[in-house]
């Protein structure tokens, strides 16, 4: 069973929409897909598409350990995935 909690220290998230995976063009990364928080430094990329685009931006990977490579997506389309007892 999946929780919803806070943006706060979580690090798995579920996409709420198919989103362009940048690393690779042409694929898209499916709805109800995990990803996670890049824990590497995304160089101000998150930043510069919340200034630019007008609302906050997180970098994701798909990879488990926060590994590169990264895209950033809007907040609005995570949701955190918390594993509920």
């Amino acid at each position: 069973m999946i929780a919803r909690t806070n943006f706060e220290n979580i690090s798995a998230y579920i996409l709420l929409d198919d989103v362009p995976y940048l690393p690779e063009p042409d694929y898209w990364v499916k709805r109800g897909s995990i990803v996670f928080a890049c824990l590497q430094p995304d160089h101000g990329m998150a930043r510069g598409d919340s200034l630019v685009m007008g609302e906050p931006y997180l970098a994701v990977t798909l990879d488990p350990t926060g590994d590169y490579p990264f895209w950033t997506v809007p907040l609005r389309l995570l949701t955190p995935a918390i594993r509920a007892n």
